[in-house]
């Protein structure tokens, strides 16, 4: 490919990129890792960290982690290669949003 047209096209990619993020810049609360409200980055937990926190997979089954981010981890029992169960954490301390879904549950855990 000659160098003109890989510079022509290396812009193009570039200048795509900032129109995009320039595009959704007003939308920024609307996309997905907004969960943590103005907290500093060094109070929220990290989503690796739940890990350790779920139940360890006994024989025949899988717990494969499917997404972690901050203050958040989910993680899929599999069973014979069937998903069983979600499984979830979320940091509510740190995400007033995620601790204001659960005001109105009835149920506790002991």
């Amino acid at each position: 490919m000659k160098r003109i047209l890989r510079w022509g096209m290396g812009l193009v990619v570039i200048s795509s990129i900032a129109i995009t993020g320039l595009v959704f810049l007003p939308f920024a609360s609307w996309l997905p890792g907004g969960t943590v409200d103005d907290v500093p980055i060094s109070e929220v937990v990290n989503g690796t960290a739940f890990n350790r926190l779920f139940p360890a997979a006994e024989a025949g089954e899988q717990v494969l982690f499917a997404q972690e981010k901050r203050g958040f981890s989910e993680a899929r029992l599999k069973k014979q290669g069937e998903t069983t169960a979600l499984l979830a954490i979320s940091d509510v301390i740190t995400a007033p949003q995620a601790r204001a879904k659960y005001t109105t549950s009835v149920e506790r855990l002991g």
